[in-house]
């Protein structure tokens, strides 16, 4: 039999150098990493990278966002081409933003695009309204999601073709003013998809800018234009552009954008399917705290 108390064999001068040493190299590892979130827990949150309520705008009304006009023009638009895919010409349009006609004139049109750019009028009419509106809005904060789609930026380009193609026509009829209208509109619509818009929304936009910015160099070159015309062009391309917000800004609204993804993670629940159940966002701008 041994004297030796039971509980002796936990009082650290009775372990073996084994323990001792094994217990010391846990220490060590453990104690950067205790010592690194301690001093983490004191540092200051940085807060926010910009001002976030000054830059964010109030959210636009109905009839002053030209957005209400460019949706319902894209849903006007979506029930022709759904219309014309029933049918069977709507096989002999393969390209919806009728390139050849800017190389070839008019006068390529074959009798089929012509009768779908008649059917679509009623849209290129509703564009029309939301151009002649001074600002816009796409989305407000609040319905900004991963899941968003740009339906009116992916569909511009058709939109501005429509337009040029209206233009041509009045070139054609010796109407060059009216022409230019028509292009002057094409302008300010590249502008309105720009506001307040991200990364993905300025890229539509720059592509966008480029169709138009053809149209409007072809129309300059109209010998029918004259010197005054060409002048009050000018004015109002470098109008809307002095309009443009910086690109920084784009940065800007794409935090707000992530920010606004992450105060809610019911997007990432699969339910029965990811674009089926779309989340509903709450109707407000209250929730500006970091998350």
């Amino acid at each position: 039999m041994t004297d030796e108390n039971p509980t002796d064999r936990w009082k650290p001068w009775k372990w073996s150098s084994t323990t001792g040493w094994l217990l010391l190299l846990v220490f060590t590892m453990v104690l950067p990493f205790g010592v690194r979130a301690w001093f983490l827990s004191n540092v200051p949150d940085v807060g926010e990278p910009f001002k976030v309520r000054g830059f964010y705008p109030a959210d636009l009304p109905p009839e002053r966002n030209a957005f209400t006009h460019y949706k319902a023009a894209i849903r006007m638009f979506e029930l022709v081409r759904n219309d014309e895919a029933k049918s069977s010409r709507a096989q002999s349009i393969k390209d919806p933003m009728f390139l050849h006609v800017f190389s070839k004139g008019l006068s390529s049109l074959t009798e089929v695009e012509l009768e779908w750019l008649a059917d679509q009028r009623g849209t290129l009419d509703e564009w029309r309204l939301g151009t002649e509106l001074p600002q816009s809005q796409a989305f407000t904060l609040a319905e900004m999601s991963p899941i968003t789609l740009l339906t009116v930026h992916q569909d511009a380009r058709v939109l501005i073709a429509m337009a040029r193609i209206e233009a041509l026509r009045c070139e054609a009829n010796g109407d060059t003013q009216t022409a230019w209208e028509w292009h002057r509109a094409t302008s300010r619509f590249c502008r309105h998809l720009n506001s307040f818009g991200g990364i993905i929304q300025r890229q539509h936009g720059a592509l966008a800018h480029l169709m138009s910015a053809d149209g409007i160099a072809a129309w300059a070159g109209n010998p029918l234009v004259t010197i005054e015309q060409l002048r009050a062009a000018l004015s109002h391309v470098r109008a809307e552009y002095a309009l443009n917000a910086p690109l920084s800004d784009a940065l800007k609204v794409d935090y707000l954008f992530f920010r606004q993804g992450l105060r809610s993670n019911s997007w990432t629940k699969s339910g029965q399917g990811f674009f089926e159940n779309r989340p509903q966002w709450e109707e407000r701008v209250a929730f500006l705290r970091r998350p």
